[in-house]
């Protein structure tokens, strides 16, 4: 379908329409009371005779509001399936009750009576910033290209569908296509390819910076419906609007965690999920498009990585705002309406000392009374990036430089040997996670 809109001439986008009036209106109301004022002028020839008039009205910024109101801010623009379609349609005509718009991806927005020069807010509209986005993918470095990504699901995941278990994967994938072929181009021509193709598109992730992409956080700090068919790992698990912080990009090959292996779903096992389900498999694997009735990762790859697991003590949310806004800053962290809902993290060897923060999407986990075992509870953080960021007063460091740890929250899978499922993302700090993380040993884990 991605390739109906790509090469198509224009695409006509009804955001006025509705089920009872259609695309054209005909009850449209104007109060004539309000219309603006003209003034008439007279036409004169170069000899200097009249030879008619002429009108001008001033300019009442009525189109910026009617394109605002009407097509930025439409229901149309609100379903998800609607997002790859105005991302990927090189000419868009948009029809409201009282006007036409015409966009393109090589010209600005623009009405027949002219160009409108849009307000500075729409510069972080996903339509104007796609559309610029998907014009110089070719330009792009690597690390530019993992932004791109998280951009483009951060402005897809809040979009809402009828049907989010079969589609919330398979609505985005003609964009994921078209940024696949431009990750490819750009590995080619960087010779960054590796064998196996680390290109691979994974449960809507991309294995070349696949430890970007696995430090996503649920922003809203509502209950949410949890797609369970879909692998922990993957933003797409939760039906709930994501997003990345700015502040991170990773080193791919900095060693605190590796992708060392894909295993895939033999398909004689996919109705179930134990040890004997997975084998090493083919990077060119896809999942079939009826996901809805098939359990966590069966249809799906589990992720092989290398790295340090640590146990901490979860607690409750954070009841004072400050210290929520120091464990914020402390880890270099933008803020987020998800920040509400942080749980506090503390080393098991010490749990009076908060040590960090956990943004937890997993059911059990999102409310302080649903938490198992009380309002203290061991998981696991699976070390995913060391960082180091300017010291506050305090922690106890010389140096005026402090270490944070980006981490995933994770729980044993007991059917799987070493398998865990995620079940949040977060951010340590201090000596003590410093010595534990520095003398733990690496080990092999399965992340389902």
């Amino acid at each position: 379908m991605a390739d109906y809109y790509q090469n198509s001439l224009f695409t006509i986008a009804c955001t006025s329409a509705t089920q009872t009036t259609g695309l054209f209106n005909n009850t449209i109301e104007t109060d004539t009371t309000q219309a603006p004022p003209l003034i008439r002028l007279p036409y004169r020839n170069s000899a200097g005779e009249k030879q008619g008039d002429f009108y001008l009205c001033p300019d009442q910024g009525e189109e910026e509001k009617d394109y605002w109101e009407n097509v930025a801010s439409s229901e149309l623009l609100s379903r998800g399936w609607v997002f790859q379609e105005w991302a990927l349609s090189r000419r868009i005509v948009c029809c409201t009750s009282s006007d036409v718009f015409f966009r393109c991806k090589e010209s600005p927005l623009r009405t027949a009576s002219g160009v409108i020069q849009p307000r500075k807010q729409w510069d972080h509209m996903p339509d104007f910033k796609l559309r610029d986005m998907f014009s110089t993918f070719h330009l792009l470095s690597k690390s530019e290209l993992s932004l791109a990504w998280m951009t483009i699901v951060e402005a897809y995941s809040v979009l809402q569908l009828t049907r989010p278990a079969q589609d919330r994967l398979v609505a985005l994938s003609g964009v994921a296509d078209e940024f696949g072929r431009a990750l490819a181009q750009q590995e080619e021509e960087t010779e960054t390819a590796t064998e196996g193709g680390r290109s691979i598109y994974v449960a809507g992730l991309w294995l070349s910076v696949v430890l970007d992409g696995l430090l996503w956080e649920k922003v809203s700090e509502e209950p949410h419906r949890q797609l369970n068919h879909i692998p922990s790992y993957s933003w797409a698990s939760v039906y709930s609007r994501v997003r990345w912080s700015s502040s991170i990009h990773l080193d791919q090959s900095s060693g605190d965690c590796e992708l060392i292996e894909v295993l895939y779903p033999q398909p004689e096992n996919v109705s179930s999920i134990d040890d004997r389900s997975f084998v090493s498999g083919p990077p060119e694997y896809r999942p079939p498009r009826d996901l809805a009735d098939s359990p966590r990762s069966s249809r799906f790859p589990v992720l092989c990585l290398r790295t340090k697991l640590q146990p901490v003590l979860l607690g409750d949310q954070f009841r004072n705002r400050d210290d929520r806004d120091l464990a914020a800053r402390l880890t270099q962290q933008v803020p987020s309406a998800g920040e509400k809902g942080w749980r506090r993290v503390a080393s098991h060897l010490d749990r009076e000392h908060v040590a960090g923060w956990a943004s937890l999407e997993h059911p059990e986990f999102q409310l302080d009374s649903n938490s198992p075992g009380g309002s203290s509870h061991v998981i696991f953080a699976l070390h995913i990036a060391r960082r180091f960021a300017r010291s506050a007063p305090g922690l106890g460091y010389k140096m005026g430089i402090h270490s944070i740890f980006n981490v995933l929250f994770v729980r044993r899978v007991e059917t799987v040997v070493d398998g865990f499922e995620r079940i949040g993302v977060g951010a340590l700090f201090g000596k003590d996670i410093e010595r534990q993380f520095e003398t733990a040993v690496q080990r092999e884990i399965r992340l389902l």
